[in-house]
């Protein structure tokens, strides 16, 4: 296991075999101002390659989804799946303390109501995410545009997700805002810090019995891509960072291909 995993976000990759110097950086999906600190090196990391890659091409997202994806299955509501009892329960905790209206959004699959409570309870303050803000930067130094992942197989995976799991951990949500809010910022601090290790070990825990499919096939998947890409050309890759350490975490199933994996100071 590679034991620097905690200091750095950012991580350049090399081999004999390589055109030149590539990047690995890890990204948080939310829009908050901690995962906005010291991008002076990632800009300058961004600068030097010829291709950005995001774990999906965000381009893709602009053509849009189609709803159907997003939505539970057909004929279904979150209705269907509590009693009534705790549905009203759920739906007067959500209108009190984030606003949000159930009925609006009983339809939706439940993992994207936490989405949306996420960002109701970090008050976020940023218009976009750093995986958004970065895109867009490699676009206008005119970078070749990549998705290490295709947006079909990350909605794939969300679809994955059993519902009745997804509607449990929403109730574990909402059942203790405080708690989940000191959870996310707590993340947000190792993210600000660059600890790889914390977050990974959090997210692990967080994924239960979904980890193969939240975690160690997708680092697999991640892993293989960013390989292949960097062997054609010099690349910067943006992943979450949460798949980056650990025993089966992208930045080792790298170094195991015999790549020089080492942190970039922020």
């Amino acid at each position: 296991m590679l034991k620097k995993t905690k200091s750095s976000l950012l991580w350049r990759v090399e081999g004999a075999a390589l055109p030149g110097a590539s990047y690995v950086f890890g990204t948080m999906h939310m829009r908050h101002s901690r995962a906005f600190q010291n991008l002076e090196a990632v800009y300058a990391a961004i600068s030097s390659v010829v291709a950005y890659a995001a774990e999906f091409n965000l381009q893709d997202a602009e053509t849009g989804v189609c709803p159907q994806l997003l939505l539970l299955p057909e004929g279904t509501s979150l209705q269907q799946y509590l009693p009534p009892r705790k549905y009203q329960k759920l739906k007067k905790i959500l209108q009190k303390t984030v606003q949000l209206n159930l009925d609006l959004l009983q339809y939706q699959r439940p993992l994207l109501l936490s989405n949306l409570i996420e960002e109701r309870l970090l008050a976020l303050d940023m218009p976009y995410s750093p995986d958004e803000h970065l895109w867009q930067y490699a676009n206008q130094l005119g970078k070749r545009l990549h998705g290490i992942e295709t947006l079909q197989e990350q909605l794939a995976v969300l679809q994955g997700i059993p519902i009745n799991y997804q509607v449990q951990s929403l109730f574990a949500t909402v059942r203790n805002f405080p708690r989940y809010r000191r959870h996310l910022l707590r993340m947000a601090r190792w993210y600000e810090q660059g600890d790889l290790q914390q977050l990974y070990q959090a997210t692990r825990r967080g994924t239960h019995r979904l980890r193969r499919l939240l975690l160690y096939d997708r680092n697999l998947l991640m892993a293989n891509r960013i390989a292949d890409l960097i062997q054609q050309q010099t690349a910067f890759c943006a992943i979450g960072a949460a798949h980056m350490a650990g025993a089966k975490g992208v930045l080792r199933l790298l170094k195991l291909k015999g790549l020089s994996i080492n942190p970039v100071n922020l």
